[in-house]
């Protein structure tokens, strides 16, 4: 299966309510948005957001590929990942 995936890595030191509030703007209609955040990391952890429903979890960094992977096989247009690493 080939997978139709773009990668966004917003590396600036803005807020984090800054750079959601960013990717909203731009309205791309398939996006995941991947938050690599202190408090997550330091539990070995990741969070993941699907914009379109709003459903947010946290997700064990040993599992990352195949939970994307997961999601990836339920979307059939192009899928833009988003990103930051926040505090």
């Amino acid at each position: 299966m080939t997978m139709n995936v773009e990668v966004l890595l917003d590396d600036r030191k803005e807020r984090p309510g800054v750079m959601l509030k960013d990717i909203e703007l731009i309205g791309i209609p398939h996006i995941i948005i991947i938050i690599i955040g202190d408090k997550k990391l330091s539990r070995g952890q990741f969070e993941y957001t699907n914009r379109r429903s709003g459903d947010t979890e946290a997700v064990a960094m040993e599992i990352v590929l195949e939970h994307i992977k997961t999601k990836l096989s339920k979307v059939y247009t192009p899928v833009i990942f988003y990103i930051f690493i926040g505090k």
